[in-house]
Formats: C-alpha cells, structure tokens, sequence
C-alpha cells in the first residue's frame, strides 16, 4: 500500500523454493514477514519458516541457504522473531539470521532482537513503510516509525527490539 512495483508471495507461494529462485535484481527491498527460529545453541540451524514449495525443500530458510540468495546491494527487512539476535562468537559476531542476509549481499537488514507479536509488528512495519514511502532513508524511517509508535502509545516491546544494521 505504501510502495509502487511491489509484488507479494503469500500462504503457499511464500516458500522457500520461490526465495530461493526469486530474480531479486529487480527489487531494491525485501520484506519476509514471516515466523522464524533462533537457536543459539546451533545457529546454523536457525531458520526462517516458510512454505517447502517443492520436494527437496523442507521449508526452513536456514543461514547457508539464506547465504546463497543474490541479494546484492539489496534492503531486507525482517518482520520475525529475534532474526537479529544469537550467540555472539569472538573473532566473529553475532551468528544471527540477518548476517546470513548480508553474507547474502544485502545493504541494510532490519531485524529483530527478541519474539514480536503479529499484530503490533505488523502496525508497526506499516509505520516503517509509510516513513519510506515518504521517501525517508531506511534509518530515517525506523526512527520515525519508533518516534510514532511511542506517541501512539504502543509497547516498547513492539518497536524497542527492532534494529537497524548495515548501512
């Protein structure tokens, strides 16, 4: 509703098989809106939940294929639990599913630091989209959208744990 040239995979057509045959160069952003696992104890089996979409996928979008996405240059926002939180290993930072956006190639990842609710994430992201359809640069936007949703009254835990990373 709030950006031109959008186009949505919903239900079954947001699977992993459509991710991962998706022509990302025709697209500056991409927004999963999805459920997602973090396991600290064995990141690389962290996960975004998706359709399987074909036989060989099992639906779970995990670091090494999320690795292999062309997402040069690209924005990624994730609307999904704690995809921006996991183990912090020395030498290497933290093992999160938005590093494996930007082993990917990605620009710029919004993610999340801790579980988030449907409802109030998604009013939320819609703050963000109207910030950007605006034409505010994406840091420009999350600190409009938290500025708003903090007037509006909405708990911290809505927008507090949302975070920008990248450029």
């Amino acid at each position: 509703r709030r950006i031109e040239g959008v186009d949505t995979l919903e239900g079954a057509t947001a699977s992993e098989h459509a991710l991962k045959t998706l022509d990302f160069s025709r697209y500056s952003v991409l927004h999963v809106a999805a459920h997602a696992i973090a396991d600290e104890a064995d990141p690389g089996r962290s996960a975004v939940v998706l359709a399987a979409g074909g036989d060989a996928e099992d639906g779970l979008l995990q670091p090494r294929e999320i690795a292999e996405l062309a997402l040069d240059g690209k924005v990624v926002l994730l609307s999904a639990c704690q995809t921006a939180s996991g183990v912090v290993l020395g030498g290497e930072g933290t093992m999160s599913l938005a590093r494996a956006f930007f082993e990917a190639g990605a620009r710029t990842v919004i993610g999340t630091r801790w579980s988030v609710g449907d409802e109030g994430t998604a009013r939320f992201f819609e703050m963000v989209y109207e910030a950007l359809g605006d034409g505010l640069t994406v840091s420009a936007a999350l600190g409009r959208a938290k500025q708003r949703a903090i007037d509006a009254g909405m708990p911290s835990s809505v927008w507090a744990g949302v975070v920008l990373l990248g450029d």
